[in-house]
Formats: C-alpha cells, structure tokens, sequence
C-alpha cells in the first residue's frame, strides 16, 4: 500500500504501516474463561498511574526531530513500555522505536529494506530475535538519510542491552473477536494493532490534558464510512463501554495527553492486524557472564562495548534469543578449524540480492556502502593491520574473495562458509564470501519435477527413455531460462555503480592503497564465475591486480570466459601462471543429477537455460578435450567450433602447476568430503572436496598444491 500522509497541528505524520499477510503458521490467541472487569484498567488506576506514565516521556512523538514515519516501530514501542511499566511497578526508561522500525523493515515480508514502511508482523518478528535496547542507543533510523556521507551507527552495546528486553510469549489475536482482544488485554495489559485511519484521528488532535478516568479520554469520530487515509500502527492499553483505549504516538498534544477511544464500530471496519505479547527473561552475553564471575562488579566501558560490538553483528536469520545457532556436521581434526557460528560467518559474507544490490545482513546497518565499509574496510582492515595474516611467504597478506554458485539458497551457501571459512583463516588467509540471497535451484527443481510428474521409466527402456526425459526436461528449462539470464543479469548490475561488487571493488582499491602487500585471489563455483568475471573488469578498469583465480566448475558461456578471463589475464590483471580450473569428467558429468535430469546441472545449462541451445560452457570439459573433434557436438553447434578451439588452446596452454599437474584438473573420481568418506564426483560437491580445497589453499600461498598444510582440511561434510 502506498504511503498516505496526515496533516494536524502544523504537522505532517506519514502513515507507513503495510497490512500484513496472514500467515498460517502464525499461534492464534486462545482467551482464558474469566470474567471481565467492565472497565479495564480502572479509574483509580488511571489517576494514580498515569501522570508518571507521562512524565517519563513513555508517550511517543513520531513527529519529534523531523522524524514523522516509522510508526510500527514507535507503536511497538509504546507496547514494550507500557508491558515494562507494568512489570517493574515504576516508570522505565523508554525503549528505542527507531530499532523496532527498523528491525520490522529487515525482518518483514517484503525483500529489501529500500522502500518506506513495514509490518507489524516484521516489528514482532525483530524483537522476538533481538529484543529492545534503549532509545538513547539507537537514536534515528539506519535508512535515514540515504544522501548522507556516511549512514547512521547505533551504539554498539544495543544488542547487549536489548538482549535485557527480549520478547516472551506471542499470539496473534483474532481482529474480529472484541472479546478477546479485552481478555487479551485484561490479561496482559497491552495490544500492539494497525488499523486504516481517518479524519476522524484529527479530531482529537486539540491536547485535553492527563485523563483522571475513562470519562475524561476522547473518542476518535467515527462516520462509519471505509477508511482510505492510510495504515497505522498504535498500542492498545485498555478497553471500556465505548471501545478501545489507544495510545497514540502523536504526542502528549494529541487526544488526552496521547490517549483516546477508537469506537468497536471503527476496529470492526478499520482494524487490521492485532497482537498480544509478554515480556521474555532477560539474557546476559556469555562473555560478560564470565567477566562477572572472574571480577565482580560493573563490566568497564571498554569491555563492555567489546562484549556489545561482538553481539551486534547478529542477523539471526530463523533464529530468536531463545534459540541455537543451526548446528553444522562438520568435525575437523584441529580445534582451530572449528565451525564458526552464523554471526562470524555473515561477518565475512556479502549477500547480493535482486538487481545486484547488495542485501543487509545487518539489521543496524542500513546502506550497503555501509556493510562494506564494515566487511572490508574495518574488518579485513583490522586484520591486515593486526599481522594476523602473516605466513611463510613473506611480508604478503592474502585475502580470498570466494563466490558461491547462485544456484543454492543463502541458507545453505551460509553452512558452507560456516565450514570453509575457518580452514581459510587457519592457515593465514582472510577469507571474504560472496553469495546470493535466495537459490534459482530451488525455483527450477520445481518447475523440472512439475514436467514429468513421477514417472518410472518402462522396464528394458535403458538410456533410450532416460535421453527421451532429459530432452523434454531441457526443453522445459528454455521456457523458463529468464530466471538463468536474472542471476547473470543480477552480477551484471552489481559491476554498476552503487552495485554490491563495484561497491567491493572501490573498497579493496583503498585497502590496498594502505596496505601494498595485500594479495587479492579469486576463487569461485559455477555461477560464482559471473561475479568474478565482473569483478576482474572493475579490477581491470582500477589497475588493482589480482594474484590467482581458481574456478570450480564455472557456468559461465566461452563467449564470457573469453571476454573476462582471457581477457584479464592478456592485460596482466591476472599472471598467466596463477590462473586454475577444476572440472568434472564427461562421464561424471553425464552420470551426474539435477532432480529428475540425469546429467549434470551443466549439461541442462547449456542444453536448455542458455538463450541459444547447445551454448558451450567454460566448465565442461568435453570444451577442452582434445580427443573431442565433433564441429557439431551434443554441447556446441558448428557455428561454435571455432570458439571451442580457441578456448580448448588458451587452456591448454597455461602453465602447469608446481607439482607438475596441468592448470585445469579434471576429476571423475569419488571426492573425498572428509577423512571417513567420499562421495559419487557431482557439479555441487567441487566446495566439499578436501582435496581441491586444500590444492586452492596452498595454492592462495604459493606453495605447491600437495604440500601439507599447517591446520589440514580434514572435514567438509556439511
């Protein structure tokens, strides 16, 4: 829904709040049998009470300092006050609006954050992972002013302190059954709601002063027409004979010091979405609990801020406070080598999304320039400057950019660099992971599954069938090739200005002006090729050298290989001695899977996602098999020969390596993916391979591709 704004006393208030989806899986609220109080809460309380309520500044002005949106946040807050007010007997310090608002924007239904508004659904979902810090924490919106040199910064102790304020219990609440919303109400003692708003919100708008009982607050006029203003966000504290009691977060100015009756009759046609809410137990960070037990007392500012700093870089996707990061089932041999958590992972990982714009895996950071300015600038800055990264090959730092296939879902790329990443530092190389926010294989698998059903193949049918199926599978992958050209499309993007790759190009030019020993290699997976093809131009372009490039099974077209690749290493961006393939067999590749396809996710790329049928890819390695003579051959049609010969001769005649074997290996054996098991050699198993990765390791510090490392990859079954 479009953003509608309101005019009253002089001010402007957006109206920002999106309607939400239902979503099954949401926990309905189930009223206890109890009578109800016809008033609630009382008028005694009411005067007791109230003038403290607002002393404290817990009735919110979503309009103060020029700040007259982001009202799930400011609505969400008055909910988090008021249930701590109730809770602690004595008004508390009021929570930050500005991180509920912008916790909803990153963890709502829509993609992105680049856009005004947010569900309530998105406001619950933030502080059920992250809690509530302090407003004094979290002063202003990371996402508001997207113009300014540099974007707004929380405190960094806010995810320690709110981690103090974490949400319980939550249910939503049945928009049409009044009664429990009061028993909801009566129980807990606070509703957090969103409901199309009207003139009628206006009326009240003439400050009245503190209600001494419910006789004395407003009621919002109600002509019983649609509302069509715009949504807002709002608390819900209380109910009587006349409707509901809200408090508002327009300022003390506006109904009774902030308070006023939304009529039943108004909720009925107006309401939207309603929820009830109990506070958690407050949770203190693992490392302060042990700074508390070796010396008693306040922690000290300094290692306070470190505990903070360290719990602020959760994203904590599909994972509350209550929760345990996803367990991974790797086991290496050295300590050293241990899995890191999903927090260090996202710590060196940059996420692009739709259209190459890099995604935030950071609710306080609100700006992509932003995120790599942490990622590389400060993160991998520190490290350089640390002499963390020293190794036997000099005064020389390495950094690895390694790009994942686009194919698979950021959850699973997050697992494998969980794994990887530590093998990487372990051994002195600062890794840094490019992956994509959501896998094309997942789309695709459905579509190829949906073509043939659950077909079984007739008995004595052999390969005759099986070829029949793939080729109706391919033709199936042609129809629907616009989600293959999105994601090279999307790596495209990310090379334009304001994109995630120009972004992290413009960003290692200046480390490596500070640091001109830092050694930048690539290393990357299938589609993981487009990312590091873009990314070699801007390297090109920026006269920023890059000292290897090693590609698993890369997807990419001759056509891109040659204009990237060769063309990088023909500049000199590349020495023609540090670049390296690894590719399966022709046979591995034809006993290989892709759902129902019974060959390789290659073969069905260039047999049916490509634009033109029978595109050779860089990653086959029938493209640079010498016994493979065919002009028109099953992956390349005559007009291709001549680019197929061209390829299959630059390869060939790259140098060997330094143990002698030829820069592009290929492998059609089992693949070992720990020291206990290998598996069947597949297009998606070349990151599981302790081998290659151990040949790219060394390889990253310039040694010879079998030489023992000092912390071995011994485990990357995950």
């Amino acid at each position: 829904m479009p953003t509608r704004h309101l005019q009253f006393d002089g001010q402007t208030v957006r109206l920002d709040a999106r309607a939400d989806r239902l979503d099954p899986r949401d926990r309905p609220y189930a009223p206890p049998l109890a009578a109800l109080p016809p008033r609630w809460p009382e008028d005694a309380r009411l005067r007791r009470l109230l003038p403290a309520y607002a002393r404290q500044g817990l009735v919110l002005d979503q309009s103060a300092h020029g700040e007259h949106g982001a009202c799930t946040g400011y609505g969400l807050a008055a909910v988090v006050n008021f249930l701590l007010w109730q809770r602690d007997g004595a008004p508390p310090a009021p929570v930050s609006p500005h991180m509920l608002y912008d916790l909803a924007r990153f963890y709502d239904e829509w993609p992105g954050e680049q856009y005004e508004g947010s569900s309530c659904r998105g406001a619950i979902k933030g502080w059920s992972k992250h809690g509530s810090c302090l407003a004094p924490l979290w002063q202003a919106s990371v996402h508001a002013d997207p113009r300014a040199a540099v974007g707004y910064r929380p405190d960094p102790r806010w995810a320690t302190d709110a981690a103090t304020r974490p949400l319980g219990v939550y249910y939503r609440v049945d928009r049409d059954a009044i009664t429990d919303m009061q028993a909801a109400l009566h129980a807990i003692g606070a509703l957090y709601a969103s409901a199309s708003v009207h003139a009628g919100w206006l009326a009240v708008a003439a400050g009245s002063g503190l209600a001494q009982g419910h006789e004395d607050l407003p009621v919002i006029g109600y002509d019983g027409m649609a509302a069509d203003t715009g949504i807002h966000a709002f608390a819900i504290v209380g109910y009587n004979e006349h409707g509901f009691v809200v408090q508002n977060s327009w300022g003390q100015d506006w109904g009774a010091c902030g308070f006023a009756i939304l009529p039943y009759d108004d909720w009925r046609n107006n309401g939207l979405d309603c929820w009830v809410a109990a506070l958690g137990v407050p949770q203190v960070a693992a490392s302060s609990v042990t700074r508390a037990v070796s010396a008693p007392g306040a922690l000290p500012g300094a290692a306070l801020a470190n505990v903070a700093t360290a719990a602020a870089k959760s994203r904590r996707i599909g994972v509350s406070l209550a929760a345990a990061d996803p367990p991974v089932l790797a086991n290496p041999a050295l300590a050293g080598a241990l899995p890191w958590s999903t927090d260090t992972a996202y710590a060196h990982t940059l996420v692009s999304g739709n259209n190459g714009v890099l995604r935030s895996s950071r609710p306080d950071i609100g700006r992509a320039a932003d995120l790599v300015a942490v990622a590389v600038g400060e993160r991998l800055g520190a490290w350089l400057r640390s002499g963390n990264g020293a190794n036997g090959s000099g005064s020389s730092k390495k950094v690895v950019i390694y790009a994942h296939g686009g194919l698979n879902p950021e959850s699973a790329s997050l697992r494998r660099i969980r794994v990887m990443g530590p093998y990487f530092a372990a051994n002195g190389i600062y890794p840094l992971f490019y992956t994509w926010r959501t896998g094309v294989l997942e789309t695709l698998g459905g579509l190829l599954y949906d073509a043939v059903g659950d077909v079984a193949a007739p008995a004595q049918a052999g390969r005759t069938f099986s070829d029949a199926k793939d080729g109706l599978l391919e033709t199936v992958a042609h129809q629907v090739r616009w989600a293959w050209r999105e994601m090279q499309d999307n790596a495209a993007l990310a090379a334009q200005d304001g994109g995630a790759l120009a972004l992290l190009a413009a960003a290692l030019v200046r480390l490596r002006q500070e640091h001109p020993a830092l050694e930048i290699h690539l290393a990357g997976h299938s589609a993981g090729a487009f990312v590091h093809g873009h990314l070699l131009e801007l390297c090109r372009r920026a006269r920023l050298p890059v000292a290897s490039v090693t590609l698993y099974a890369p997807a990419c077209s001759l056509a891109f290989a040659r204009r990237c690749f060769v063309a990088a290493v023909t500049a000199g961006v590349v020495p023609r001695d540090r670049f390296w393939l690894h590719l399966l067999s022709d046979a591995a590749e034809r006993d290989d899977t892709v759902g129902p396809y019974g060959k390789s996710l290659l073969y069905l790329v260039a047999r049916g996602f490509e634009e033109v049928r029978k595109t050779p890819l860089a990653g086959l390695q029938r493209t640079v098999d010498a016994a493979a003579l065919q002009p028109d051959d099953d992956l390349w049609r005559a007009a291709d020969w001549p680019q197929v010969r061209a390829w299959r001769a630059w390869v060939a005649a790259l140098p060997a390596q330094a143990d002698g074997v030829p820069a592009c290996e290929v492998t059609g054996m089992r693949m070992p993916v720990s020291l206990q098991r290998a598996v069947k050699p597949s297009h998606n198993a070349f990151d599981n391979d302790i081998v290659i990765l151990t040949r790219t390791i060394n390889r990253v510090l310039g040694r010879s591709p079998g030489a023992a490392l000092d912390a071995p990859v011994t485990d990357l079954d995950y």
